[in-house]
């Protein structure tokens, strides 16, 4: 559920009310930070990368904060996870509690068993 690629339509518009000034400037889509972070060089290791689905966001799926197209990571594994939005509640911080959404959970026990052969 991580903006990889920034946030930007209503989220962007209402993220001062909700969150502080500067972390809502450095999250917004066309900021340094997002540019810094995408323009880099890809890791060199297994990325795994959860996305959120189930809410309409200005034209797209998303899990109410992070759109489809942002949490996308063209050289990770992304996994989908269907939920769902109301007027207060958003996905996105649903998606963290195992007993709401357990197919989360079971997605980061089997990316921790896949490589749990790695030798740090």
């Amino acid at each position: 559920a991580t903006p990889n690629h920034g946030v930007s339509g209503n989220v962007m518009a209402f993220c001062s009310i909700f969150g502080e000034e500067s972390e809502c400037r450095d999250m917004n889509e066309a900021s340094l930070f997002i540019n810094k972070l995408n323009t880099g060089e890809n890791p060199k290791i297994q990325v795994y990368n959860i996305i959120g689905l189930g809410c309409e966001m200005d034209g797209e799926k998303g899990d109410g904060i992070v759109k489809n197209s942002s949490a996308y990571l063209d050289y990770a594994e992304n996994y989908y996870v269907n939920g769902e939005c109301s007027t207060l509640v958003y996905f996105h911080n649903e998606i963290l509690f195992p007993e709401k959404y357990p197919a989360v959970y079971d997605l980061i026990v089997k990316s921790i068993e896949q490589n749990s052969s790695i030798n740090l």
